[in-house]
């Protein structure tokens, strides 16, 4: 195998080295160790957002991305739980087909009042499948990506919350009535 290579090859080389008995030019192996870092780099980086998407998917609370046109585009396994749709009917749908206090001609207003502020949160209604409004917290994000707007948009049910606030009403009602006819 020596007798392959001239002599005159050799300047090219940064030395010669022999592995598992076969000779490979060194400069070689240090082009395949750097692609071979690239390569677990790049692994890695995948793995990060494979990961980072996984953890979206199954988050407990629901999650929409919305475009500038009030459409989603992404929603997560809770978001169809809550609504019962099919992510993929979800995703033919617009912000106003869920939320029940929301109207198509306050979108434009909307997405120029959240640009500037970045976030928001405020309480609303959404509507299922079945047609069945639940209460909502909703918190938006504004990001632009690749020259592109968005919302993202985390979703939070809360029936206990109103029923527990209801029930403490209630409570308190009964109390300072009690209280106001005691002589």
């Amino acid at each position: 195998a020596m007798s392959e290579i001239h002599e005159d090859m050799l300047p090219q080389f940064i030395g010669i080295i022999i592995v598992s008995g076969c000779l490979f030019p060194l400069s070689m192996l240090l082009l395949y160790r750097t692609f071979s870092v690239v390569n677990k780099s790049r692994q890695q980086a995948l793995n990060k957002l494979a990961f980072s998407q996984f953890v979206i998917d199954h988050s407990s609370e629901a999650n929409y991305w919305v475009d500038e046109t009030g459409k989603f585009f992404y929603v997560n396994e809770a978001a169809c739980q809550a609504t019962g749709y099919l992510s993929q009917e979800l995703r033919e749908m617009y912000v106003w087909d869920v939320d029940a206090d929301f109207d198509k001609k306050d979108w434009t207003h909307h997405w120029q009042k959240i640009k500037p502020q970045k976030t928001l949160t405020f309480e609303s209604w959404h509507r299922t499948k079945n047609n069945e409004r639940y209460p909502v917290e909703v918190t938006v994000n504004y990001l632009c990506y690749e020259g592109r707007e968005y919302n993202c948009c985390f979703v939070r049910d809360i029936s206990q919350r109103k029923a527990a606030e209801q029930a403490h009403q209630a409570q308190e009602e009964q109390y300072r009535t009690l209280v106001e006819n005691t002589p």
